[in-house]
């Protein structure tokens, strides 16, 4: 559910009250005296250690804390430059990880030239493990800001290591440093003309002549983009500078200057197609997401480190996935903790000091929590394991909270459903009649109809818990998955028991049908028609593209229009409302119930609905499961392909600026990881569970389950439809 601004400003101001700690400006990174493992070899050199976003600074002694912290928040600033908590260009993040321990991106820093010249001949045998570093030089750091004739070089030096080893690489036709980029066009207008190497002059119309005869063409490159992107953000006009001192390199002095002298530049700086870093110049006091800043990598694709959260899973956006206390929404205050919503829980808080005591809202108190053991009450000295934990104080309360008066939810008595069952040749089949419309309010929404949604009624039926050794095994292909209608979904009765199907007395309160949620094929032509035939790699998420407010994607000469209200869903031209993902299973609690059916037969279950422990074949396709261990939630077992490998998967290179990862089908692939609170659904998302049936039979049955990541709900069916 969406939170209420009310609600989370008092709740803020209770935790605050509650728990009070030190906090100082600027210091949302914590410095360690202990390198990492891979890091050993270069202790003899580097003593402190802070990592950024999975990217790494390095100091001597001899450098203050003061100034390797302020050196770690620029470059936080330069990666989440709106401070918002979110990395702005995952691709550039990306570059600057590298492939390998040896690849990760990282500032070095020294008390000033001397010091490092005089460990050269340390430095020297560092370099095979450090291959991509930059320097920087304490006595040219000023953390309190440029003054005088006191330019800080933290702004210069970390934004060299941002483009040249993360802008460059992610980006090489726009930004990349070398002849023909967009950037390096930019670069030629400014020196008025092309120069491989400094000539002995620039013409006098030029207002970049950079004459380092030491500096390659790619140097030049960099060094414009640093006067180009800080006088942009007004990083050339401090208290004091003394102008006549730069001019002889760099003209422009404010963003009014660069406006009218090199709208080349500009034109990239501001362009839509990515988010360069031009909301606000870098002090030094990053006060976005220090749980995230502060997060190692680790070898898993996705999964992050925290050294007082412990591992998490991090799609991008604000949701993450931890091992014990699963999907979390995030919404951070710099370095004075973290607001986390929970399903179940609600509204929670803690930080780095506070941890493992959490404080919970809607109990107005505060819980120790321990993996195992659950939640510890120190009012009544009592444990609650966390399958059993409630943050309900009264009983009255009733539904998943997806009714809420004043809300996109709130119901408009338009859906009709009814349900029966009946035996036909020995299989159980439930019948569904339907007006295949929304029990939600639409109203608002109808930019995103072809024509207005109409009542449209069908039955449908299901045989229920088909025999799986009967199941026409369908052969699933990532690019290439099941295509039209596959299930028929709704928000579950709200006296709907767990793990039961649904029945006379419980049906769901509405029935929309789900065309593959997100797979909406197209054929890739100049017609931009749906082909159901399709068989090339190249087809779109839709869901993807909803997650990331897109409308329309550009093709060729033209658009495809791929346009999905709020709620995931569109209409066909005849006036039907379908689904093309659930909403509602992405903000409400239906962990452990049926929300809809398959036409294979099988079940779709909620969101971190509890699965047995699954047993894969060689193909990643379930083959049995473990009764003998306990349950745990389910999680998708996809994840992106690499960047680097994206090429590879699409078979065509198509830049990640305008198509970026997760848009195609082809950009995921099956790599299932193990986490100890959570168990991986196969390749066609699906897990076992035990059901019960109308007359109370119980059997184990292969369920589809919903997941916050692709593919979803469905991504080929497994049955005959």
């Amino acid at each position: 559910m969406k939170p209420i601004k009310a609600l989370f400003a008092r709740s803020i101001l209770t935790a605050c009250v509650l728990l009070t700690s030190t906090v100082l400006r600027g210091n949302a990174f914590t410095i360690s005296t202990t390198l990492p493992s891979d890091l050993q070899s270069a202790s003899s050199v580097f003593s402190k250690y802070v990592e950024v976003f999975g990217l790494r600074v390095l100091a001597t002694s001899s450098v203050s804390d003061a100034k390797v912290l302020h050196a770690a928040n620029v470059l936080a600033e330069y990666l989440d430059n709106d401070e918002d908590g979110i990395i702005d260009q995952a691709e550039v993040l990306a570059s600057l990880a590298g492939s390998s321990q040896s690849t990760i991106s990282t500032m070095v820093l020294f008390a000033s030239q001397t010091e490092q010249d005089s460990l050269d001949s340390s430095l020297a045998s560092l370099e095979t493990f450090m291959t991509r570093t930059q320097n920087l030089f304490a006595d040219e750091i000023f953390e309190n800001g440029s003054q005088g004739e006191n330019r800080d070089a933290t702004l210069e030096e970390v934004l060299h290591l941002v483009t040249d080893k993360g802008w460059d690489e992610a980006f090489p036709s726009v930004w990349g440093e070398k002849k023909g980029s967009s950037i390096a066009n930019a670069m030629d207008t400014a020196r008025g003309g092309y120069f491989e190497t400094i000539p002995s002059s620039y013409p006098a119309s030029a207002w970049y002549t950079y004459y380092d005869q030491t500096s390659d063409y790619a140097t030049q490159v960099t060094e414009y983009v640093y006067w180009a992107t800080t006088t942009y953000l007004g990083g050339q006009d401090w208290p004091g500078r003394v102008h006549a001192n730069f001019t002889s390199e760099w003209k422009p002095i404010t963003q009014a200057d660069l406006n009218s002298t090199d709208p080349a530049v500009v034109s990239l700086l501001t362009s839509s197609s990515y988010r360069f870093p031009i909301s606000q110049l870098p002090d030094g006091n990053y006060s976005g997401a220090s749980l995230r800043a502060q997060a190692s990598t680790t070898s898993t694709s996705g999964w992050k480190s925290s050294s007082w959260f412990g591992y998490y899973y991090d799609p991008g956006g604000n949701w993450i996935y931890h091992q014990h206390l699963g999907w979390l929404y995030t919404v951070e205050s710099g370095s004075s903790g973290v607001w986390f919503y929970h399903s179940s829980y609600g509204w929670m808080w803690t930080n780095s000091t506070a941890y493992p005591w959490i404080y919970f809202y809607s109990l107005s108190g505060w819980r120790y929590f321990l993996s195992g053991k659950g939640f510890y009450d120190s009012g009544t000295s009592a444990w609650t394991a966390v399958e059993s934990f409630s943050v309900e104080t009264s009983s009255s309360q009733t539904g998943y909270g997806d009714e809420n008066s004043s809300t996109v939810w709130s119901s408009t008595a338009n859906a009709s459903v009814s349900l029966s069952h009946a035996t036909s040749n020995g299989n159980s089949v439930m019948t569904l009649s339907s007006n295949l419309y929304p029990n939600w309010n639409i109203t608002g929404e109808s930019d995103h109809y072809v024509t207005t949604p109409s009542a449209q009624s069908e039955t449908v039926e299901i045989i229920l818990h088909p025999d799986p050794t009967a199941s026409f095994h369908n052969e699933l292909v990532v690019y290439n998955p099941t295509f039209s209608d596959v299930a028929y979904i709704g928000r579950p009765n709200n006296s709907l028991p767990d793990y039961t199907h649904w029945n006379s007395s419980t049906p769901p309160k509405e029935l929309l049908a789900v065309d593959m949620l997100s797979v909406e094929a197209y054929d890739m032509t100049s017609a931009h028609g749906a082909n159901p035939r399709y068989t090339g790699k190249l087809r779109f998420n839709v869901h993807h593209i909803g997650d990331n407010g897109l409308t329309s994607v550009s093709w060729q000469s033209g658009t495809i229009p791929l346009s999905n209200d709020y709620f995931y869903a569109h209409t066909q031209p005849t006036g039907e409302y379908h689904l093309h993902g659930f909403k509602a299973g992405m903000e409400f609690d239906y962990s452990n119930k049926i929300i809809g059916y398959a036409l294979d037969g099988h079940a779709v279950m909620g969101m971190n609905t509890n699965i047995h422990q699954p047993v894969m074949d060689s193909g990643n396709v379930l083959s049995g499961y473990d009764a003998s261990v306990q349950t745990k939630p389910a999680l998708s077992g996809y994840t992106l392909v690499e960047t680097s490998k994206l090429v590879e998967a699409r078979g065509v290179d198509l830049s990640t600026t305008n198509f970026p990862a997760g848009i195609f089908h082809v950009d995921h692939e099956y790599a299932s990881s193990v986490a100890s609170d959570s168990y991986s659904l196969d390749k066609y998302n699906m897990g076992y569970v035990t059901l019960t049936d109308k007359d109370g039979t119980q059997r184990v049955e292969k369920v589809y389950v919903q997941t916050r990541t692709y593919p979803y709900l469905v991504h080929t069916l497994y049955g005959a439809k």
